[in-house]
């Protein structure tokens, strides 16, 4: 009877014992833990567990810039960039929606964005795009896509490209890339 009530004992102490050092559970834990792996595949939410995006932004409409987002849930981000649109800058807001709450999801995003070739000649136009954002392992993620810029009024001067100058307002079909990271 000694015997069987030291094992129980000792039993408890050892689970109690292992329960207060382990702590309490982070709610990203538990959706870790709420969401389990099917197939190989990760399941949980990135842009939830981090829901914050810095991105280095190549091609429209910044050229070459950087975005910030901010995921408001796993599906809709609003975001700001700037860039250097040749010759002049670009800055803008944009909202993107991501379909699947995996690390692989397509996305649409829609934004105004306003271009400058100089200090007097500013214009605005709007933007819509479409592409695939993949959310790899420590944050790190990279999008691809394409995006349609319109612009909804001429410009005093001519926006220059590494192929000429281009006419004074356009609507114009681009690609766009970035690489970035989560926090």
């Amino acid at each position: 009877m000694k015997k069987v009530f030291l094992v129980i004992l000792i039993a408890v102490l050892c689970f109690s014992v292992s329960y207060v050092f382990a702590g309490k559970m982070t709610e990203k834990e538990q959706k870790l833990i709420t969401t389990s792996q099917v197939n190989e595949e990760r399941t949980y939410y990135p842009r939830d567990l981090r829901p914050s995006l810095f991105n280095l932004h190549f091609g429209y409409p910044y050229m070459a810039g950087v975005t910030f987002s901010y995921n408001l849930n796993p599906m809709f981000a609003i975001g700001v960039g700037t860039g250097a649109y040749f010759p002049g800058i670009a800055g803008g807001m944009h909202l993107n929606v991501y379909f699947l709450p995996t690390t692989v999801t397509p996305y649409l995003s829609g934004g105004i964005v306003f271009l400058g070739t100089a200090l007097q000649s500013m214009i605005f136009g709007a933007t819509a795009a479409a592409g695939v954002d993949f959310a790899l392992n420590n944050g790190i993620c990279l999008n691809l896509g394409a995006v349609y810029i319109v612009t909804f009024a001429e410009s005093e001067s001519t926006f220059g490209t590494a192929w000429g100058a281009t006419k004074n307002n356009f609507n114009d079909l681009g690609i766009q890339m970035g690489v970035g990271i989560r926090f």
